[in-house]
């Protein structure tokens, strides 16, 4: 049966390609059943991620849920579909006629740019951990805004620059096999660059090892560096050993399988436990997660409230700096009696905006 859905037609003059092939020292296999069985995993396993955030957004009032910041959780999502869809034009998964020959729009925003706003969502929660754990100072404010501005900034900047730089010397379309490539200075410092906002996410990683949370941050933390680590690794590898790899039907679909598989992987191991426990255990999960951060408030680094008259705890918070702090956990347990407020600046809880029903 001829194959009529533009999408999977691979079109080159046959003679043309297999001339083009020889220069580039590789072999050409046509886009087939297996790159559209890609694509339809890939699409339905990031629908199902884009379910389980919907489902967070409306129940983002569940304490547990809320402690994973839905904002920042659907930045990554959305990154990561970014750079599938990229994957899709840039690993030559269709025929790349028309808006799919735009290269460095596929190539340089798609899959490059977002590729860097995925790392740098996740290293801005775990740098919100280093900063309120490990350094005792507010989610907010200049001294928190100024790197995270400053890496956008740059990344932003190495995009912008690259896209007033000619083509041939960034990534460029090649007609007569319709895929793109990479030049090599390009394609190192796309590499490069993404190795730096890495290796500065490790950076924090190792500096969390020693917290103890009760939203188990910092092992989702590690959970997606071990990730990471994973997929740079063979991406740097696959572009090195292979850097035609969109001609070979092996690689560009295990390519792109692992990356959106990673996508989707972080998001459930952000989302997925408390999402769970929220369906079938929402109140025993709560008043559990609710005594183990109190419990962890009174002998490591939160502070919890409770207020009696209004029957609910209205924040859990990190010590931020005051002589308070150092009191014992008697000395909270009675003034909790009392329903009085404790005195706190920013923590933890508080830069989550938790409110915890009782």
């Amino acid at each position: 049966m001829v194959e009529t859905n533009i999408l999977f037609r691979r079109v080159p003059n046959a003679d043309t390609a297999v001339q083009a092939a020889q220069q580039l020292k590789s072999t050409v296999d046509p886009i087939g059943q297996l790159d559209r069985i890609t694509i339809y995993v890939g699409a339905s396993l990031h629908a199902a991620t884009l379910l389980l955030l919907i489902y967070a957004f409306f129940n983002r009032k569940y304490a547990p849920i809320r402690a994973k910041n839905i904002l920042l959780t659907g930045l990554v999502l959305f990154a990561g579909i970014m750079v599938f869809v990229g994957d899709i034009a840039t690993n030559g998964h269709v025929e790349l006629v028309g808006v799919w020959s735009k290269c460095k729009v596929w190539c340089l925003w798609f899959r490059v740019f977002f590729a860097y706003t995925f790392s740098a969502a996740i290293g801005i929660r775990t740098y919100a951990l280093y900063r309120v754990f490990v350094q005792h100072q507010p989610y907010r404010g200049f001294g928190f805004y100024v790197p995270i501005i400053g890496m956008f900034a740059l990344v932003l900047a190495f995009c912008l620059t690259t896209q007033f730089i000619s083509d041939e010397k960034t990534v460029k379309y090649v007609p007569e096999l319709e895929f793109c490539t990479y030049v090599w200075a390009f394609r190192g410092a796309c590499l490069g660059l993404l190795w730096v906002i890495w290796l500065v996410v490790f950076y924090f990683v190792f500096m969390i090892r020693n917290i103890t949370s009760s939203f188990n941050e910092r092992i989702e933390s590690i959970v997606c560096c071990i990730l990471a680590l994973t997929i740079i690794l063979f991406t740097t590898l696959m572009h090195t050993l292979h850097p035609e790899y969109p001609l070979n039907q092996s690689y560009r679909v295990a390519n792109t399988f692992i990356d959106f598989c990673m996508c989707n992987v972080v998001i459930v191991v952000i989302l997925g436990y408390p999402c769970f426990q929220c369906i079938f255990n929402r109140e025993r999960y709560l008043e559990d997660w609710t005594a183990k951060l109190r419990a962890d408030g009174l002998k490591k680094e939160y502070k919890v409230s409770t207020n009696t008259r209004s029957n609910t705890y209205p924040y859990a918070a990190m010590d931020d700096g005051d002589d308070e702090f150092q009191k014992s956990p008697a000395f909270w347990a009675a003034r909790a009696s009392s329903c009085q407020s404790i005195r706190t600046g920013t923590g933890w809880a508080r830069m989550l905006n938790l409110q915890l029903a009782a």
